[in-house]
């Protein structure tokens, strides 16, 4: 068509007549024509002809384009069937239970699972973090009271694969996974008696310049929230022995030392360690429930009522700043009860000290169960890289993964559905939480860590006040109940110290235990990044040493499951639509052209007939191409063009247009133009 418009346009020069004329027939290359038009006395046609010619010549390389778009990554399988172990196999004897709570009954332990409690783990809490893992999440907000700091609802579940890699590679998990709830609610504390003492020091040599004091006393709690539990006949009136450390801390700026309280986690637990009630299996008999008389919050991962048969299972914690150590552009710390103490000082001749001291009452749901769980991602996650800098953990990283850092980037969370009990996977009465083997024994300062079934010659004896008031020299016949979580935390801001072993650990009072300083600074950095919030912030602590003791201990697990999963798979696929735009665009380009030339065509040429060899032929016959025609039957078309060059005849234009041969008759040929 376009070699239609070039001939019938008279743009065409006498020299290319011949080859143009023939295209007509066929249905060539937009290249081809430009190459034999070489130029025309119409530009408009040439840039047309040249600006399809370019997309013609991209169009070809399409594939090409498009696979530019192509890339490296990971894309989902399809879900199928796997087998994993993924928690401590405690195997009860449910063939006999010993006594009975209602309609559950109490078992003993046939087979303790291997490498637990053993010298072989040493407490997490002193150990430096190694692992970030991949977490499943499910969060659900609760309204807070006037004077009350609270997390919400959050459950964490971990996938039960020790090796990042397999980790990263999960899309969909549907199947029996470890939970953990890490509810926090904290409140002012009301207390009924403080006094502040100087506590004895462990340590031998010079005298230190750090001074340890204790507060002690007892509290009670000022606010009624959601969840909170104590047991029935238990005194509400909580005695508290907490150690710290007065000495040079500085928060921010180095530079800014100053004698003040750096941040101290004290565990809670009150005079009635365990629980009376008696034994629906044996007349007479009573069992003891071990529980945290402190004060605990119901966890809704359980399936029946929390009573003092059934008690929650988390801690209570009394946390412990200052006015250097907490926010200091805050004007009001709601959670917190603010008293001031003076101080002497750690220097011999420096004047005393009056500081403001912050306590704030954080009650835990802190337990875990195994249930069946479905958690998913739409895009695949890569766990954090951390770095190590100055010899310390770049805990940046870590503390957005747990939920309290300032970046907004994407987390490497899961979305988890809200878990519920499952019966059929686990006993919810004789469950072993993993509070002891995240503390270890050398970090655990409660020494309640198991139930007592009592005879009923001794039971009648007994009532729940502390156990220290019984002896037992019967023979009493133990069961393995949930443990006791870690003891008395010290979390000093500016310590850096590596846990029990260090220099300085055997200067601190009998009862305080040092963690790994990551943990420390970590609990300190997401006091800040919270606008010192300690739900907030001691929840993610117990999140990050819960999610490193769970992985520590992945050797010895043993209990089994079969669950579905989703992998993504790696593949090169589309990353990107550049390449598909250009395509698209130039095709689009491409058919407008088109369109356009068939416009051209339809509305003013009249002689060309497409497809017709022998009318395209005689049109270019005529007086004017007569002789030339009949003189270079074996001529080259190079020597054709120069036989019309030297006559001064191949840049003359040329047109095809009908010409009157007689009066009724009337031909169409190539006319040379004026």
């Amino acid at each position: 068509m376009l070699a239609s418009l070039i001939l019938e346009s008279g743009t065409c020069y006498f020299d290319n007549l011949a080859g143009i004329s023939v295209m007509r027939v066929q249905a060539p290359s937009p290249w081809i024509l430009l190459v034999a038009l070489k130029v025309t006395g119409k530009r408009s046609l040439t840039f047309l002809l040249l600006l399809l010619s370019v997309l013609s010549l991209g169009l070809q390389f399409s594939s090409t384009i498009l696979f530019a778009d192509f890339a490296p990554g990971r894309l989902k399988g399809s879900l199928e069937p796997m087998e994993y172990t993924y928690d401590l196999d405690f195997q009860w004897n449910r063939a006999m239970p010993l006594a009975q709570i209602g309609n559950y009954g109490i078992y003993d332990i046939v087979n303790f699972p291997p490498g637990l409690y053993s010298g072989l783990f040493q407490s997490v809490w002193t150990q430096r973090p190694k692992i970030f893992p991949i977490l499943g999440e499910y969060r659900q907000s609760l309204n807070s009271h006037s004077g009350v700091d609270d997390s919400g609802y959050i459950y964490t579940s971990f996938l039960p694969f020790d090796s990042s890699s397999e980790r990263t590679r999960i899309a969909n998990f549907k199947g029996p996974a470890w939970i953990l709830d890490t509810r926090v609610s904290c409140q002012k504390p009301h207390f009924l008696e403080i006094n502040k003492t100087q506590a004895p020091s462990q340590y031998t040599g010079d005298v230190p310049s750090l001074y340890w004091y204790s507060f002690n006393g007892t509290l009670e709690n000022s606010t009624e929230v959601e969840g909170l539990w104590f047991p029935t006949n238990a005194s509400r009136k909580i005695p508290f022995n907490c150690q710290f450390e007065y000495g040079r801390h500085a928060r921010g700026d180095p530079s800014r030392r100053e004698n003040a309280i750096g941040f101290y986690i004290c565990q809670l637990q009150g005079l009635d360690k365990l629980i009376h009630f008696p034994d629906g299996k044996n007349e007479g008999g009573a069992v003891l429930q071990a529980t945290e008389s402190a004060g605990s919050l119901r966890s809704r991962l359980y399936p029946y009522d929390v009573t003092d048969s059934f008690p929650a299972r988390g801690p209570a914690f009394l946390v412990i700043a200052s006015n250097i150590t907490l926010n200091q552009n805050q004007t009001s710390h709601e959670a917190f009860t603010k008293l001031s103490f003076q101080f002497d000082p750690p220097v011999q001749g420096l004047q005393t000290a009056v500081h403001d001291v912050f306590f704030s009452l954080c009650y835990t749901s802190w337990g875990s169960m195994t249930t069946y769980v479905e958690m998913a991602t739409s895009s695949p996650l890569e766990e954090p890289s951390v770095e190590v800098r100055d010899g310390d953990l770049d805990l940046d990283t870590i503390l957005h993964h747990y939920g309290v850092g300032t970046s907004s980037a994407p987390r490497a969370i899961l979305n988890l559905k809200e878990p519920h009990y499952n019966m059929s996977i686990e006993y919810p009465i004789q469950q072993p939480t993993t509070e002891r083997f995240i503390s270890g024994l050398d970090f655990n300062t409660l020494d309640v860590d198991e139930g007592l079934l009592l005879e009923h010659r001794i039971s009648d004896q007994v009532k729940p006040v502390t156990i220290d008031d019984y002896k037992w020299e019967e023979n009493i016949r133990t069961y393995t109940s949930w443990p006791a979580s870690v003891g008395n935390i010290t979390v000093l801001f500016q310590y850096r110290g590596v846990g029990p072993n260090d220099e300085m650990a055997g200067e601190a009072p009998a009862g305080t235990r040092f963690p790994d300083p990551s943990y420390q600074e970590f609990f300190a950095k997401a006091m800040n990044n919270t606008n010192d919030s300690p739900a907030l912030s001691l929840s993610a602590l117990l999140t990050f040493v819960s999610s490193s003791a769970y992985y520590d201990q992945f050797p010895i697990y043993t209990r089994g499951a079969t669950g579905e999963f989703t992998l993504f798979m790696e593949v090169s696929y589309p990353q990107s639509k550049k390449g598909l735009i250009a395509v698209i665009s130039m095709m689009i380009a491409h058919w407008l052209i088109c369109f356009y030339v068939l416009y051209l065509f339809l509305s003013t040429t009249k002689f060309s007939r497409l497809g017709n060899a022998w009318a395209n032929v005689a049109q270019i016959s005529g007086s004017e191409t007569k002789d030339i025609l009949e003189e270079v039957t074996l001529a080259s078309d190079r020597e054709v063009a120069k036989r019309l060059m030297c006559d001064s005849e191949g840049r003359r234009r040329i047109v095809i247009k009908t010409k009157t041969v007689s009066e009724v008759k009337e031909r169409v040929e190539a006319v040379l133009t004026t």
